[in-house]
């Protein structure tokens, strides 16, 4: 994925997308947001993307997974004028429901809050404790939180 200030993704050479490998995986995704607020009609998209594919397996799967409010709605709750705050939680009931007891290597994350957040905070708890922390404090639009975690 990319999103303003943000370099890219680009995987190890050892890990891959599974593309058109069943017949329920047969179309690439790809979502676009523009960011026109006055709706400048001359506006003209110069975006592209590069897809690279091989058809040798790669030894290991990426995936993506998504946490939190997608659609910054808040599940139906009115959002509050003013400066308020949201909590989200995944418990491992939760995580282990999609991932199982399968091992998993975080490549990027993304603390993205369209234009309707200002302070986002991610935390890994495991047994009671903090082990990972990823935070952006004043959200910039145009330099959004994405990570790569140290492997």
């Amino acid at each position: 994925g990319w999103a303003p200030g943000d370099i890219g993704l680009v995987l190890p050479d050892d890990v891959g997308f599974p593309i058109f490998d069943t017949d329920n995986s047969q179309a690439v995704y790809i979502e676009i947001h523009y960011n026109n607020p006055q709706r400048i009609r001359s506006m003209k998209d110069s975006s592209g993307m590069r897809i690279h594919y091989t058809y040798s397996k790669r030894e290991h799967e990426a995936a993506i997974l998504q946490i939190g409010d997608p659609f910054v709605q808040l599940y139906g709750q009115q959002i509050n004028s003013g400066l308020t705050q949201y909590q989200f939680n995944c418990p491992s009931t939760c995580s282990s429901q999609v991932l199982g007891n399968q091992k998993v290597t975080v490549l990027m994350e993304s603390l993205h809050m369209h234009q309707t957040g200002i302070r986002m905070k991610n935390e890994i708890i495991r047994d009671g404790s903090v082990t990972h922390t990823a935070q952006v404090d004043v959200f910039d639009f145009d330099q959004q939180g994405t990570f790569r975690p140290q492997q």
